[in-house]
């Protein structure tokens, strides 16, 4: 009875007003939103609707999604440790995995992993963090551990999939402002308020490449410093059925090297600056 009780007269209105309080108290620097909260069966949370954007930028969102399901694992609780599953459904895909807080306190370091499968980014006009188009079909797998409030000083590792996709250049190639690939995959370790890029492949039917190199992180994300080279390579036919023709031969022919063009991007995350070496 006293299950049934909890369910049917759940104390939705002021949970949601607490996690709100929390929020804004262990990550000042972003807003956490939620429409609501309801019990689940297994014991759970559900959110509907939550989002996660800087406080500076509200309107730019970090993340959104449909829902956000919370269910302690309990079987580590009978082994005193403090996990926590999570699934999320967001942009046609799901996003799943567990959270670990370290010391068995939600203001404790935590460890992390989270599985990544389907995520639509097709619907995100930009990424905030880099002010470029990228759409895509996104998967991969994310493990991190350290400090949630400062996660420049943890230390993690990233191996994402992004499919069927479109990106938007830094700056036009030849003819091109955007390109367009059938996959493109992102290996990355962060460490030391580090990210280095260990792989990055682009392939397309047009163009392939690559990129690597570091991006020293700061608080100010947008103040992050690029340290990265790659290479595109134009595969045949790129100037074909182009109105643009002759400009992209004429391009291709000055700065190819051995059927390379190397580039090397410079800046910040904020305002890059991206130049042919």
């Amino acid at each position: 009875m006293t299950i049934g009780l909890l369910y049917y007269r759940f104390p939705s209105d002021s949970l949601k007003g607490y996690l709100l309080a929390t929020a804004d108290r262990l990550i000042p620097r972003h807003i956490v939103s939620f429409n609501e909260i309801g019990l689940t069966f297994p014991p759970g949370l559900k959110l509907m609707q939550p989002g996660l954007s800087l406080r500076e930028t509200p309107d730019a969102r970090l993340f959104t999604a449909d829902s956000l399901l919370i269910r302690p694992m309990i079987g580590s609780f009978i082994k005193g440790k403090n996990e926590y599953y999570f699934a999320c459904q967001a942009n046609s895909g799901d996003v799943t995995g567990c959270i670990d807080f370290v010391k068995n306190s939600i203001d404790s370091p935590i460890s992390t992993s989270i599985q990544l499968k389907d995520i639509h980014i097709d619907d995100y006009a930009t990424f905030p963090m880099i002010g470029r188009d990228i759409r895509g079909v996104l998967c991969g797998k994310i493990t991190y551990s350290g400090q949630y409030q400062s996660l420049i000083y943890g230390a993690g590792e990233a191996d994402l999939l992004i499919t069927g996709g479109h990106v938007e250049l830094l700056e036009p190639i030849a003819n091109f402002d955007s390109i367009d690939f059938n996959d493109l995959r992102i290996k990355m370790i962060l460490e030391k308020q580090k990210i280095n890029l260990t792989g990055v492949e682009l392939r397309g039917e047009l163009i392939q490449g690559t990129l690597s190199g570091s991006i020293n992180l700061k608080t100010d994300l947008s103040r992050s410093i690029l340290d990265l080279k790659g290479t595109l390579e134009p595969l045949a036919g790129i100037a074909k059925g182009n109105t643009g023709a002759m400009t992209i031969l004429s391009f291709l022919k000055k700065r190819m090297n051995k059927g390379k063009l190397s580039f090397v991007i410079s800046g910040t995350l904020g305002e890059p600056a991206f130049r042919f070496i």
